[in-house]
């Protein structure tokens, strides 16, 4: 057996009572799964410790109720916002489950659609001393919670930053084939060069080319980004994530919507246009990201056009607001 999103021993504590919840696969018999035309009309549970069952209990029968049903999910509204011209932030709604809360939101940007929402930092607090944090968004219009195990009486939401997709802002910049191949020179192996030139300047953000590390597969550069100091809440800054290649042999519709939906798109051209393959990818420490290209020059040492688009924003906010749980019945 196994319980949803909960372990053994975790459940909800509700007037003075503990409520653990289990799940089991369906029954079998004969081959066949048991069913509402099975004939079966009881379960007995017995208590287990281990491999041994224990006897001094007393196994508990259960009348089987085939009858479907629905969670039970409460839902309050918020109807509160936070912003300014430029970026706005609305909470809908509220709700709570057994199984996991989730808080709805709106969020618009000065561009729109072409805005998405990829990230949060937001945070639940109860008066009955329980904490949840969610990070992830579900389908650009909520976050979810694990279930509180009491109920509470007042939720605090203490709302920290957004993450979005911005669809309007990238920047490019030019690998120098012929410096890089001198810099290697007849070095054999890894070859690491240490760059920190900087690339552009955005939302309070210095871009820098941070590195370069060549070897016989091909080139790899990784991008840092470094924000200005002190800056205090709300403010904007980019924001670095692992960052997305579209292949070179996608189909055009194909490459269209993943260009809508992928943040931090990096694509690579040489002197002609034509995009080279980009190899994995991934994020280091701190705000710095790379990308690989796979044989990045042929007899002549070319040179490349790196853009990157989709730019990750993070708006830093400090928002709090709070919703009033009725009692249970």
């Amino acid at each position: 057996m196994f319980t949803l999103n909960w372990s053994p021993n975790e459940g909800v504590y509700y007037q003075g009572r503990l409520y653990g919840r289990a799940v089991t696969n369906p029954f079998w018999l004969d081959g066949k799964a048991l069913d509402e035309w099975s004939g079966l009309e009881l379960i007995d549970l017995s208590v287990r410790q281990g491999d041994l069952f224990a006897t001094a209990l007393p196994s508990v029968s259960l009348p089987v109720d085939y009858r479907a049903s629905n969670e039970i999910v409460e839902t309050y509204p918020i109807g509160q916002s936070y912003g300014d011209a430029d970026r706005k932030l609305e909470l809908d709604r509220l709700e709570l489950g057994t199984t996991e809360n989730r808080l709805f939101f709106r969020f618009s940007a000065p561009n729109g659609d072409r805005s998405k929402p990829m990230q949060v930092s937001v945070r639940l607090r109860t008066d009955q001393g329980e904490t949840r944090e969610a990070r992830i968004v579900e389908n650009f219009s909520a976050v979810g919670f694990e279930p509180f195990n009491k109920r509470p009486g007042r939720i605090a939401i203490e709302w920290e930053s957004v993450r979005y997709m911005d669809r309007d802002l990238g920047f490019e910049f030019t690998l120098d084939g012929a410096k890089i191949k001198e810099g290697i020179g007849k070095r054999q192996g890894t070859v690491r060069m240490d760059s920190n030139e900087r690339i552009d300047r955005l939302l309070h953000t210095d871009i820098l080319l941070n590195e370069l590390i060549y070897d016989e597969r091909g080139l790899d550069f990784s991008i840092l980004y470094e924000s200005d100091k002190g800056l205090k809440k709300p403010y904007v800054r980019l924001a670095s994530e692992t960052p997305n290649s579209i292949p070179v042999e996608m189909s055009e519709e194909d490459r269209e919507r993943n260009s809508v939906n992928l943040p931090l798109i990096v694509r690579v051209f040489n002197a002609d246009g034509e995009e080279k393959n980009i190899g994995q990818s991934g994020s280091g420490s701190g705000e710095r990201y790379d990308a690989f290209i796979e044989n990045p020059f042929g007899e002549e040492a070319e040179e490349l056009r790196v853009s990157v688009t989709n730019l990750l924003v993070e708006w830093g906010i400090d928002w709090k607001t709070e919703v009033t749980i009725p009692a249970g019945h």
